[in-house]
């Protein structure tokens, strides 16, 4: 709630000074990731020391920090009178009733999503119900909203669903122990998980210095087509360690891949800080929150969908390692599922040239009914609904429908 609420703030904030968006949001995301740097550099010591459930009291004072800024209002809320608050739940039900559908649907869709993979052990049972869901979700934005929002939230939603993890596998063939697997990198669980964290939280923040510093300037088509690119060559050459022709090639596996956790979290930031600037310009004014809701539900969706692909891929190969001893054998067509890992994500570069707008990251993109999220969509299109366009008021310019 926290969070949504936040980016909701900014992304109001974002609508008086477009050109100012890139900026404050590396701003914020900066001190996401500080927070996350801090948290990983004191986990480690507080669970070989004092135990786990340790950690989730400690965690308990910097979370309850959060009541400070809420009472001395930094966010800046003001109250809203009855009258008022009446008026725009009636503008929004009268007015926009699609995004209701909206959130219904992906209500209902999560749920079943959720219950099926509680209760089903069948790994393509899940898959179908996700790919299921995840289309149907899709198809809603892109037919209920307008075109502008509709088609970027259905491409950061597509490539979620696109990039599979195949963690459940990695985790093993990092870790494992010379009698689990003994052609592996036998990594400790320390080093995969705190080091390789730290150091891509420190990484982390050099991209998102240097992207503020010379992307921010830059249009967000070839921006996300160039880092999508760079991003699935980077996976590519990462099968190296998976076939183990590293080591053939004299690469120690601890410099293969702390190189690319330097790399994937430099890219990483290219990539997903133009996507929030998008995101955020593409809010219309008075429904920052709701539209924020709905844009982290499809994405987190998306990303559970992209787990159960990830999943019934890793099924189909063979490759279901479970720290036994000698599963050598298990990790065979590990690299395969890392080819596929790759390429997938390469669907986004053809889709963004129609789902991506070809304008700058500093500059406001929408401009006529600035209130609505549903002007114009296929939707209305279908039905004749055209949105009427009444001058700036208090709510925007889009204040009523006709038919046409």
């Amino acid at each position: 709630m926290v969070d949504l609420l936040t980016e909701a703030r900014y992304a109001e904030a974002m609508r008086g000074k477009p050109d100012r968006g890139p900026d404050l949001v590396s701003f914020v995301w900066g001190g996401i990731m500080l927070g996350n740097l801090l948290a990983l550099l004191t986990v480690s010591y507080i669970i070989e020391n004092y135990g786990a459930r340790t950690v989730f009291v400690v965690a308990l004072v910097p979370a309850s920090l959060i009541f400070i800024p809420t009472i001395l209002n930094y966010i800046g809320d003001k109250p809203v009178p009855p009258e008022e608050a009446a008026q725009r739940r009636a503008f929004l039900w009268n007015e926009q009733p699609e995004l209701l559908t909206l959130v219904a649907i992906m209500t209902v869709g999560t749920i079943f999503m959720i219950v099926v993979g509680l209760t089903s052990g069948n790994v393509w049972i899940n898959l179908a119900v996700a790919l299921t869901v995840g289309f149907l979700v899709i198809f809603a934005i892109a037919m209920l909203t307008r075109p502008e929002i509709g088609a970027t939230n259905s491409f950061f939603c597509i490539q979620a669903m696109m990039a599979i993890s195949i963690e459940g596998a990695t985790f093993y063939f990092f870790t494992d122990t010379r009698e689990q697997y003994p052609e592996g990198p036998h990594f400790s669980i320390w080093f995969y998980t705190s080091v390789t964290g730290i150091v891509a939280s420190i990484f982390g923040l050099i991209g998102m210095a240097l992207y503020t510093q010379y992307g921010k300037n830059l249009r967000y088509r070839p921006l996300i087509v160039i880092t999508n690119l760079i991003w699935c060559v980077l996976n590519l050459v990462c099968i190296l360690v998976y076939t183990r022709d590293n080591v053939r090639l004299g690469i120690p596996d601890e410099l293969f891949i702390m190189s690319s956790t330097v790399l994937h979290a430099v890219v990483h930031q290219w990539m997903y800080l133009p996507g929030i600037v998008l995101l955020s310009q593409q809010c219309p004014k008075g429904l920052e929150a709701l539209m924020y809701a709905l844009i982290a539900s499809s994405h987190n969706l998306g990303h559970s969908v992209s787990n159960y692909i990830g999943a019934a891929l890793l099924v189909y190969l063979g490759v279901t390692p479970d720290g036994s001893r000698n599963e050598s054998a298990k990790f065979k067509n590990l690299w395969i599922a890392a080819l596929v890992q790759a390429l997938l994500p390469a669907v986004t570069l053809i889709l963004a040239q129609w789902l991506v707008p070809n304008a700058l990251q500093t500059e406001r993109l929408i401009t006529k009914h600035v209130t609505s999220a549903t002007a114009g969509s296929p939707y209305q299109q279908c039905t004749g609904q055209v949105p009427i366009d009444e001058g700036d008021s208090e709510y925007g310019t889009f204040s009523g429908r006709s038919q046409s």
